[in-house]
């Protein structure tokens, strides 16, 4: 039977009121199971760090003064969130080029709640550990796994090796609020192969654009693995077919989010961040088999991190062991598959040659290839869940005894009592920007006669939303620096007349003649967000022409097969 139909007609079976009794139990057996794996989280790894510290970590303090700046926009009345303008330097694009969702929702949570930044911080580390393991959870149940087993699978990946990394390492807030909705995107993925309808369309149109913005480097990525996943799961017949369904919904998603990346886009090269693209990171962490190791590991030249663990971890390893017994199972063929080539592009295929800088400048985007372990344990912890289904069919000792073999070895090996630094709370407001703060300075433009130039203090600017005002007094007059980004999309007015300006090293320098002027500065980006909104409604419009009654028909005819879903237990 073709998995697809499999799943429709799960999904449309009537049952008796016992049986939907004993649906909705089970059903909610699994999400329990899923809400006490987040409660240990929370128990284990933020209630410790719930104090007056911020906890030992890279650029946390990094991301709570953005937070803070976050804030200050909202209360500003800047939505959507575009430039950070409470730094040293103003009209600073860093949420319409980096990202706006965790942030401006951590500064709508301050508002709400009060609350500083840090245990915002925390409390949305919370949610995003939730909306992961719920996610992953529902995947796996529409896959074929059963209650228990999924939510058992699921409640493992906040507790994961790298899971804990992104958090309490590095501190990667938007790749986590990625990881966030990774799941979902997946869920609705698979969903609408296996109907295609306007309902599941429209949910993997808004997951999509909602990963983009949460971290848009994540989405050329999720489309290769996703597509990869659809070829294992439901051949290659059904999703030519369906290609045409899948490339407008992806192109609607970048329609909903256009300013967030085709802003940033149309500058090329003379942003600077784009220059180290081809420069991939620290790839050697990963170049060897240690991805694949279900004990902890510490690359020799991270010595000075502790905990900076990047494996896929045990409770995936000895669940992929033991799916060698059930490969014939299309479900777990595809995702195990699935993960082991991500886990071979994060380990840079154990450098046995070289690929990365012969790769398009999208994919390169990624930076680090370990950051694709993302990918691989979402898919691996959704195998592990449909693996002790297909096990517990046959023994539920064995299946239990697998799981709390690789739940001993996880916390044996790569848990870590969370250390608190010797920096308060309070004091996030003396930092700048992380890697500081040029990745998104423009290095073309005209450069000024006078080099290297301070530039005036900050105080003399009043900065919000899009533009700058300021009224500057010199004797002689000549040329100033302003802390304002440079950009060659920057109008400039002095005294009600445009003006020139040119770039010193990232500011904005401008002629002033002598005596008082006053200077507005705008900067109006090219991609607007009704632009982007009416490409979006015009491409949803057509996909509902598409998923029509007679196309879904033709699919139905066109679809590949696969192995049987195995049956929810």
């Amino acid at each position: 039977m073709q998995l697809h139909r499999r799943i429709e007609d799960n999904h449309r079976e009537s049952a008796t009121p016992h049986q939907s009794f004993v649906m909705t139990r089970d059903r909610l057996q699994g999400l329990i199971i899923c809400f006490i794996g987040v409660g240990a989280f929370v128990v284990l790894n933020i209630v410790p760090v719930w104090g007056d510290y911020f906890f030992n970590c890279g650029e946390l303090v990094y991301a709570a003064r953005l937070a803070a700046s976050a804030q200050h926009a909202l209360l500003n009345g800047d939505f959507p969130l575009q430039y950070a303008n409470d730094y040293d330097v103003t009209l600073r694009p860093i949420f319409l080029y980096y990202t706006p969702t965790y942030y401006g929702i951590a500064g709508l949570t301050q508002i709400i709640t009060g609350l500083e930044p840090y245990r915002v911080m925390l409390i949305l580390i919370t949610v995003m550990a939730l909306s992961a393991t719920c996610g992953t959870y529902f995947t796996t149940r529409l896959l074929g796994g059963g209650p228990v087993m999924s939510g058992l699978a699921a409640a493992t990946l906040p507790i994961s090796p790298y899971f804990m990394t992104d958090v309490f390492a590095r501190g990667a807030f938007a790749e986590l609020s990625a990881w966030a909705v990774f799941p979902w995107m997946a869920y609705c993925f698979i969903k609408f192969c296996c109907r295609p309808q306007m309902q599941s369309g429209l949910l993997f149109i808004l997951t999509t654009g909602l990963l983009i913005t949460c971290h848009k480097i994540f989405f050329p990525w999720a489309v290769i693995w996703l597509t990869m996943l659809g070829l294992f799961l439901f051949g290659f017949r059904r999703m030519l077919a369906l290609s045409p369904h899948l490339i407008l919904c992806g192109s609607a998603a970048l329609g909903l989010t256009a300013p967030y990346w085709a802003n940033a886009m149309l500058l090329g090269i003379s942003l600077n961040i784009v220059n180290t693209l081809n420069d991939v990171a620290f790839w050697p962490l990963t170049a060897n088999l240690s991805v694949f190791s279900p004990l902890s590991y510490l690359h020799p030249s991270l010595v000075g991190f502790k905990n900076f663990n990047l494996q896929l971890g045990p409770v995936i390893v000895l669940s992929a062991v033991a799916s060698l017994f059930y490969f014939r199972n299309g479900q777990i063929r595809a995702l195990v598959l699935t993960t082991a080539v991500i886990a071979l592009f994060v380990c840079s295929f154990f450098n046995a040659f070289t690929f990365w800088r012969y790769l398009p400048v999208a994919l390169l985007s990624i930076q680090i290839p370990y950051r694709l372990l993302m990918f691989a344990i979402t898919f691996g912890t959704v195998a592990v869940g449909i693996v002790l289904t297909a096990v517990a069919r046959d023994s539920r000792i064995y299946a239990y005894g697998i799981f709390c073999a690789s739940l001993a070895l996880l916390f044996a090996s790569f848990w870590w009592r969370v250390d608190i630094s010797h920096t308060h709370v309070s004091q996030f407001y003396n930092v700048d920007l992380a890697n500081t703060g040029d990745a998104y300075f423009e290095n073309d433009g005209p450069k000024p006669a006078v080099l290297n130039q301070a530039p005036l203090p900050r105080s003399l600017i009043k900065a919000s939303g899009n533009s700058a005002t300021a009224a500057i007094s010199t004797i002689h007059g000549g040329p100033v620096v302003m802390p304002v980004q440079y950009s060659r999309r920057l109008t400039t007015l002095v005294n009600g007349k445009p003006s020139d300006i040119s770039n010193s090293n990232g500011l904005v320098s401008i002629v002033l003649p002598a005596g008082t002027s006053n200077i507005y500065v705008q900067r109006d980006e090219p991609v607007g967000f009704v632009t982007g909104l009416g490409i979006a409604v015009a491409l949803i419009m057509t996909l509902g022409f598409l998923v029509r009654r007679p196309s879904t028909q033709k699919l139905s005819e066109a679809g590949g097969s696969s192995e049987e879903l195995p049956a929810s237990s």
